[in-house]
């Protein structure tokens, strides 16, 4: 029943576009965080309960790519995709390593509708150098490394691709701020005018909490040719997307909505993100109720002594004695 939803619901490639050839290109820009506190798809410092943490993200893209020939032509290569990623990941203190395994249930190309395929499987790490919740900017960074097991042409890179992004975050009450920049490296494809491959990639991130069990977002994301001069048509990526979460437990719910903001290959028309995660919440703000929030103890399941030394650490001190 799902599966002859979603073959009715997209329909066939463009007239016309017959005498086309879908390139061997991943043009699908999304690749949402592993662990993100409030936001889709902007990583931040955020130093949660270590563990297990697994993430499943349902997104739909209209139209990420369409191209444009210089003899005027316009085609849809792909033109409605329906995406699954299923993203296990596992926190050790500061260091978070995991995969993204993009699926699509169904994918509507130059050749037929409803098919199915899946994308390149990305190994992903990141460490914490700062925590945002404790110094009053966040830094860490972050990579993942793209395997060729894709099956759909416009969604694979064809080859080893990888991300390399440093990460910045701030917390001003119930506000967080984050900045991605880094670079996105992929074998090189040419589409007509358009030299496709490596790149550098920003993305912006800002969530509001309303609660302690929700809140929304806003996020910009863009990415621009790094072996092509950003005046060639369809090379610049941009796209903004905003969204919430609600938290019931350990079970965390996020949804989102946005478009393209410019005509570059894999800037959609329109994309739906909803989803759900099993993240552990971070616990009492001050679990040892030693009066040092969690953030700032360095002992949160032993409580501070209260003897004069030290007692901003949360830590209790050895008993001294006497010369």
């Amino acid at each position: 029943m799902v599966w002859a939803l979603l073959y009715a619901a997209f329909p066939t490639a463009e007239a016309g576009a017959s005498n086309a050839e879908t390139p061997t290109i991943d043009v699908q820009h999304f690749r949402p965080s592993p662990d993100s506190t409030n936001t889709i798809w902007t990583d931040d410092t955020h130093i949660g309960p270590s563990g297990f943490v697994f993430r499943a993200l349902l997104s739909y893209a209209n139209d990420p790519l369409v191209y444009t020939y210089t003899d005027g032509r316009t085609i849809g290569l792909v033109t409605d995709l329906a995406q699954v990623d299923l993203l296990p990941s596992v926190r050790v203190g500061r260091v978070r390593v995991g995969v993204d395994l993009p699926l699509y249930p169904a994918v509507s190309t130059r050749e037929q509708r409803a098919v199915f395929g899946a994308g390149d499987w990305r190994v992903h790490a990141r460490v914490v150098l700062l925590d945002a919740g404790v110094a009053p900017v966040g830094v860490g960074v972050a990579g993942s490394l793209g395997l060729p097991t894709g099956t759909t042409d416009g969604l694979r890179a064809g080859g080893i691709s990888g991300d390399g992004l440093l990460i910045t975050d701030t917390v001003q009450g119930r506000t967080r701020l984050a900045v991605n920049a880094g670079l996105h490296l992929a074998p090189d494809r040419f589409l007509e005018s358009i030299r496709y491959g490596d790149a550098a990639v920003a993305r912006f991130g800002g969530s509001y909490a309303l609660s302690s069990q929700g809140g929304v977002s806003a996020e910009l994301v863009g990415s621009a040719p790094l072996r092509a001069p950003l005046t060639t048509p369809g090379g610049l990526y941009g796209e903004w997307i905003v969204g919430g979460w609600s938290r019931h437990g350990s079970i965390v719910a996020r949804a989102g909505a946005g478009t393209g903001l410019t005509h570059g290959i894999g800037s959609p028309d329109l994309r739906v993100v909803v989803g759900f995660g099993w993240e552990r919440p971070d616990g009492p703000a001050d679990r040892d109720a030693d009066g040092v929030p969690n953030r700032l103890d360095q002992c949160d399941r032993d409580p501070e002594d209260r003897d004069g030394v030290a007692d901003e650490d949360g830590c209790a001190e050895p008993d001294r004695v006497a010369p």
